[in-house]
């Protein structure tokens, strides 16, 4: 445990000092670095748990909370990794190396720029793909419901979180079949009662989304954007 702890500990420390220019700026200054919350305003008319978090970060401090939300997904998605590597390896590379390079590569950090709510969701798939892959083994409602809350939590972050865990969870899919388990018809109920939930939560705003963007495309092709 003193080891996990001694982990943890030089995980946090590092992304401090690599985000430490972000925790000492006015956020609303830096032009680049877009809204977490981008699809927010939909949320007051579209009511979810995504709503509600948004409202409290606020009340909490505003940009302060969107400093928390920047660097805490990149701490919890290689503390994730870490965690998830264990069950499967004992190499210290994949444990303590592998964790790093998780979080920390051209595609997240891309995404960082554009759409920083998927780095959070993005930072949920290593426990997402763990009790994924524990309901494979064998079904336990505990396991269950951690899955959904945590697909729930995500998407109350970024509303598409659903599609991403499927994508993550395939694997396991096609290797159930392939692996030919009895189970199989069940364990694909429970994953896609798990995402269906986490979609359900936030219907509203997938609603609202899907309206806004299919208005404004249409708007677009009216007035001759596309060519």
């Amino acid at each position: 445990r003193n080891k996990e702890l001694i982990y943890a500990i030089i995980v946090i420390s590092i992304y401090l000092i690599i985000f430490r220019n972000l925790l000492l700026v006015n956020i609303h200054v830096i032009t680049e670095v877009p809204s977490y919350f981008s699809i927010g305003s939909l949320g007051v008319t579209f009511l979810g748990p995504g709503n509600y978090l948004y409202f409290l970060i606020y009340v909490l401090g505003g940009g302060n909370g969107e400093k928390f939300l920047y660097i805490f997904p990149f701490i919890l998605g290689s503390l994730g990794f870490h965690f998830l590597a264990k069950q499967f390896s004992n190499n210290f590379i994949v444990k303590y190396i592998a964790p790093f390079f998780f979080m920390l590569n051209p595609g997240s950090s891309s995404i960082l720029i554009t759409n920083p709510e998927i780095i959070f969701d993005y930072s949920l798939l290593p426990f997402i793909f763990y009790f994924s892959y524990k309901i494979y083994k064998k079904f336990n409602l505990i396991d269950f419901l951690y899955l959904t809350g945590l697909l729930i939590i995500g998407q109350a972050i970024y509303f598409e979180m659903f599609f991403i865990a499927f994508i993550f969870q395939f694997p396991l899919i096609l290797f159930a079949i392939s692996s030919k388990i009895k189970e199989f018809p069940k364990f694909l109920a429970y994953i896609i009662a798990a995402d269906s939930m986490a979609f359900i939560s936030e219907i509203g705003v997938e609603i609202g989304s899907y309206i806004t963007a299919s208005s404004i495309g249409a708007a677009q092709y009216m007035f001759g954007y596309y060519l």
